[in-house]
């Protein structure tokens, strides 16, 4: 058991960057994903007409906690007036102007336009912590290994 922890620590920081690594690149990919089978829609924009509450304020102790909010928004493409849900919101208002994205093969399909920098910024930040993780624990190996060669040699 000793012998593990002392692994377990040993590796400490290939541990946190591997796995962030990971999600962040998955993350990344999932907003890909989601840019291009958004990338023909247009935008407009939208005004919220109705908000209905999904989870109320609070404070777990540690952190805040804001309301959220299922949002639906009315919006007019070609002379012809929508109302849609948009999403799962906490800073939208009733009444307040938004920027939606909508299929024009069917503008009743709407999304949040999302940039290429937040996909981009995900997929860089994974990219480096998962080649930062992995150089990270070769080089904790290699050590380890050098440290029992040695050790064994001052056995002889």
């Amino acid at each position: 058991m000793k012998k593990f922890l002392s692994a377990y620590n040993d590796y400490g920081i290939g541990r946190f960057f591997i796995p962030f690594g990971i999600i962040a690149l998955v993350f990344g990919m999932f907003f890909f994903i989601h840019m291009d089978k958004t990338k023909n829609y247009k935008k407009t924009e939208a005004i919220v007409t109705r908000i209905e509450l999904v989870e109320e304020e609070y404070d777990d102790g540690d952190t805040h906690h804001d309301a959220q909010y299922d949002v639906y928004v009315k919006y007019t493409v070609n002379g012809r007036e929508y109302n849609e849900y948009y999403g799962l919101f906490s800073d939208l208002e009733e009444g307040e102007t938004t920027t939606i994205a909508y299929d024009p093969n069917d503008p009743s399909v709407i999304a949040q336009p999302i940039g290429l920098i937040v996909p981009v910024a995900l997929c860089a930040a994974g990219t480096a912590s998962l080649a930062f993780g992995i150089i990270s624990t070769v080089n904790t190996f290699k050590k380890r290994k050098a440290l029992k060669e040695q050790e064994e040699s001052w056995k002889k």
